[in-house]
């Protein structure tokens, strides 16, 4: 999982996706996230904005922008 911030700062972060659903996924960072944004996330090459709902020092949670389709969430789900 690699995260760009909104902005365009091209910044790539690793992450670790701990759960995902077709709405949305929670993944552990190493305390990169200081402020609830919108995001960009990268999985498995193709990028998905997102909306960070929660976080803490070592975990977040975001919203994807638009639900995932049945077999864009297959696909990610294969190639994780």
């Amino acid at each position: 999982l690699s995260i760009r911030r909104q902005r365009q700062m091209c910044i790539r972060d690793r992450m670790t996706i701990i759960d995902i659903t077709q709405k949305g996924l929670k993944f552990k960072h190493d305390g990169l996230i200081k402020r609830q944004r919108k995001i960009r996330i990268d999985l498995n090459g193709d990028w998905f904005t997102c909306r960070l709902v929660w976080k803490n020092d070592n975990f977040a949670g975001a919203q994807f922008k638009n639900t995932l389709s049945d077999a864009t969430f297959e696909a990610i789900l294969k190639g994780s």
